[in-house]
């Protein structure tokens, strides 16, 4: 690496190593990196699958190989460049890293393929012999490192940063294999990580690919349908925590094509049997995406980013190559395009393409001339450059002035150049120093119009700009009017310029349609800066005088616009307005509508609207006037009131007439029996209705009357049994009552003979009763028989009480000695004849139960037993 140290303007400068910049592959194609686009190139090279390039780190080839063939830059095959053991139909033919530490020596690894059995060896190519064309030390060829290996190897930068990891998968076995170059050269004693699938003579086909930043192992046997991931110790060369990828699919995947995005984000597989697949799977959160698929076998290859961070695909016997724009995007964001990019004529695609290493994308360059960009010096300036290599290999400079120093001071323009001449190449860069004049910068003075904006455009090369407004870019946008400047400033000058910007205006008028009274006139006036005038009438003036109504308009036009307004004029017209008097039912509401044109209102309530809504009695008026004329209306509103009548339930005495008054003004009368007077007379209970009619109402009233009679009662003289007592009762309904002890209840209670008197009172009359009562000896005998023959012999035939009075109240029950009940009755008069449920019961003794109440109220109870004889 280069450090260059400019006095003004920069420190230092690392540019990116070109070492993979060329490219050959499949029928004689190629590609070439130093230009964007990639411009396609052809070689002598012809493989079906992988091989190998390299270049300087000025992006010129130095050798490409298909593991069997090691060709210079020249298209010739080096000597002893022939006869290499790799497979010319390997997955990973070959792969080509610089020895550690070296200034032109490169080791050449190749891998055998299924119709072979070379194993992995390696080569050493100089590129100091052979006139710096290069050749393969003849004592290095053909270096056996391992027996039997897969079709694949890979590299990754050890964590020194200086040593590299060659990794590969030996056959029958499930072990990979690490092995460390270093500039002492290859350690043949590998770091051995057993992990993953076994992998058997027939899992030889299929890429080994590291992540570029060789924190990730991706390994695939394509017909074992393998594809497995790992983790990678680039400081001690084991994997570990395999995955396998498979499972990120609907079945197995036949995977010939490995590639990492350039961020190592997403990774891209492509499948090349049965289904063509092309896979993008997202790392973090394993997304898979299909970017596209292809029936058919063998038609999708290898995948391989370019040094300008885009991936390519080869087409099996196709012109072309596939491409991922953009392969740190995620999803069909990557932006795949098919044919992306076209290759020569007479050239094709086959199914392999260069293998690179894959941390040498990202390298910054150990040999490398770069003298800065090319640049201008203010007067009295300097520009100091330092060349600095890094690089142990011996280096001379040649500046163009023939001084082989390092450090260069330089004050003058010109074009100066410097040679770096190592032991097997020289390398040149040129730069080119100008010194600037004060640009000259005049920004005219601008009239826009309004609404529009112009854009001034102070661009020089190499100049920062200030604004007026404080805006630092090239251009300004101005919309408005005013005064501004700008001021150009570099390392070398500052200059100013001003200017001013005036805005012709939209001219703005706009005249209402307009009522003027009759022989009036109304003057208008429409003036407004700069512009010419044209009335309807042919006036040109900006006042204009109108008599007369009609359709009218004025012109205004000025340099950027043509405005014309159009207005009405019209005579006032004379407001009539009548409202008439209405009546209206009480709760109604009344709207008046006075909208009259152009008017203005006031009501007698002091409102001012149109509209006014009235809902009471009253009279009322209105005025409405204009410019030019005033009219008042007056009205009356009266109200029809809803009638109003109630009749509480009534009573009134029988023989009486009851009077029902339902006078209510200005209504008509209709009562239940048809009567149309407002009083309807009674003189008989009942349920009555009348309704009262007017214009806007009809109300129906009902009233229940009841009739009242005079006290009517009865009580008659009696007797009272001794011991006893009774009841008076002059109950009467609605009365109220006064007895011979002036007790007020409706009942007297009586337990001595005597003369009692009792006064019923209601509001229709009163009745006075006398009661006379007399002592009684009110007590009687009771006999019941204790035997009788129900035999049939005519006597003694049933058996029944004997009582010695009339009763009230009476029950007889007899039960046999088990507690049945053979017998019941309730009169005095039946007798049992000794049959129970149609049978009859045979002799015993039975028990009896009476219960009887005289008509006096003398109650007696007997209890005994009867014997039943046969």
């Amino acid at each position: 690496m280069f450090i260059f140290c400019f006095l003004f303007t920069w420190t230092s400068r690392i540019i990116a190593q070109k070492q993979n910049n060329i490219w050959y592959f499949g029928t004689r194609a190629g590609l070439d990196f130093n230009v964007d686009p990639p411009k396609s190139i052809s070689g002598n090279l012809v493989a079906l699958e992988g091989t190998a390039s390299i270049s300087d780190p000025g992006g010129n080839n130095l050798f490409y190989s298909d593991g069997v063939t090691v060709w210079d830059r020249n298209k010739n095959i080096m000597p002893n460049g022939a006869g290499l053991v790799g497979g010319a139909s390997s997955t990973q033919a070959a792969l080509i890293v610089p020895l550690p530490g070296s200034c032109s020596q490169y080791y050449l690894f190749t891998t055998e393929d299924h119709f072979t059995n070379g194993g992995l060896a390696y080569s050493v190519v100089d590129m100091c012999l052979n006139n710096g064309m290069g050749d393969v030390v003849l004592s290095t060829k053909n270096k056996p490192v391992i027996d039997e290996t897969a079709e694949k190897i890979t590299a990754v930068l050890h964590t020194n940063g200086k040593d590299i990891w060659i990794i590969t998968h030996t056959l029958n076995s499930g072990k990979f294999q690490a092995f460390l170059l270093t500039s002492t050269g290859l350690n043949t004693t590998p770091v051995i990580s057993t992990i993953g699938s076994f992998y058997a003579n027939d899992a030889i086909i299929g890429p080994v690919k590291a992540s570029h930043n060789g924190t990730k192992i991706v390994s695939s046997a394509s017909f074992r349908g393998i594809c497995e991931m790992f983790d990678f110790d680039s400081s001690t060369g084991q994997l570990s925590n395999v995955r396998n990828l498979n499972q990120l699919f609907n079945g197995q995947q036949w995977v010939y094509g490995i590639e990492f995005s350039p961020n190592d984000s997403l990774l891209y597989l492509s499948t090349f049997f049965v289904t063509n697949y092309l896979y993008q799977v997202n790392l973090f959160n394993d997304q898979v995406t299909t970017l596209n698929s292809i029936s058919g076998n063998y038609h999708y290859g290898a995948l391989q980013m370019g040094p300008d961070k885009k991936i390519y695909m080869a087409r099996n016997n196709s012109s072309f190559l596939d491409v991922i724009d953009h392969p740190d995007m995620p999803g069909t964001t990557c932006g795949y395009r098919e044919k992306g990019q076209l290759l020569s004529t007479g050239t094709s695609s086959q199914s392999g393409l260069p293998n690179f290493a894959p941390y040498s994308f990202f390298l910054n360059p150990n040999t490398l001339l770069f003298l800065g960009k090319d640049t201008t010096l203010c007067n009295g300036d300097s520009l100091i450059i330092n060349l600095s290599s890094t690089s142990n290999c011996p280096v001379n400079y040649l500046w163009n002035d023939g001084t082989s120093t390092i450090k260069k001071v330089i004050k003058t323009t010109g074009t100066y150049w410097v040679e770096a001449n190592y032991p097997c190449f020289s390398l040149r860069d040129t730069i080119h120093i100008d010194a600037p004049s004060p640009p000259v910068i005049s920004l005219p003075d601008t009239s826009i119009c309004e609404g529009q904006n112009v854009i001034y455009d102070a661009f020089i090369t190499g100049a920062s700009y200030l604004w007026s407004d404080n805006s630092t870019t090239p251009k300004i946008n101005i919309s408005k009017q005013g005064h501004y400047w700008v001021q150009l400033s570099s390392s070398c000058y500052s200059v100013s310029d001003s200017f001013d910007v005036s805005v012709t205006p939209f001219p703005k008028v706009s005249f209402p349609d307009t009522n003027i009274c009759h022989d009036d006139s109304l003057v208008l006036d429409a003036s407004f800066p700069g512009v010419v005038y044209l009335w309807s009438d042919g006036t040109t003036t900006p006042k204009n005088v109108f008599s007369t109504s009609g359709s009218y308009w004025v012109q205004l036009e000025n340099v950027c616009f043509t405005h014309r307004d159009t207005f009405q004029i019209a005579f006032a017209p004379v407001p009539t307005l009548i409202f008439n008097d209405t009546i209206i039912c009480q709760g109604e509401v009344l709207t008046l509508d006075a909208t009259f044109p152009g008017t203005q209102y006031l009501w007698s309530d002091n409102t001012t609207k149109a509209i006014h809504d009235f809902n009471t009695k009253g009279l009322y008026w209105i005025e409405i006037s204009n410019t030019c004329y005033s009219y008042r209306d007056s009205f009356s509103i009266d109200i029809i009131r809803r009638p109003e009548v109630t009749f509480p339930d009534t009573s009134f005495c029988v023989g009486d007439t009851l009077t029902l008054n339902a006078a209510f003004p200005g209504v008509t009368f209709l009562w239940s029996d048809s009567s149309t007077d407002s009083i309807l007379s009674l003189v008989k209970a009942g349920s009555y209705w009348v309704q009262l009619s007017n214009a806007c109402f009809s109300v129906k009233e009902m009233i229940n009357t009841t009739s009242i009679a005079p006290p009517d009662i009865t009580l008659a003289d009696t007797v009272l049994c001794a011991g006893q007592s009774l009841i008076l009762d002059a109950t009467f309904p609605g009365a109220s009552y006064l007895w011979s002890d002036q007790s007020t209840l409706s009942s007297l209670l009586v337990d001595h003979a005597g003369m009692y008197w009792v006064e019923v009172s209601n509001a229709c009359g009163q009745k006075m009763l006398t009661i006379h009562i007399q002592n009684l000896d009110c007590d009687f005998s009771v006999y019941v028989p204790n035997v009788f023959s129900p035999n049939d012999d005519g006597i003694n035939e049933t058996v029944k009480p004997f009582v010695s009075t009339p009763l009230s109240e009476y029950q007889f029950i007899i039960f046999d000695r088990w507690g049945d009940c053979v017998f019941v009755s309730a009169d005095n008069q039946e007798s049992w004849n000794g049959v129970y449920k149609n049978k009859k019961v045979p002799p015993g003794v039975f028990a009896y139960y009476m219960d009887c109440t005289s008509v006096m109220g003398i109650r007696k109870t007997l209890k005994g037993d009867i014997t039943l004889i046969r």
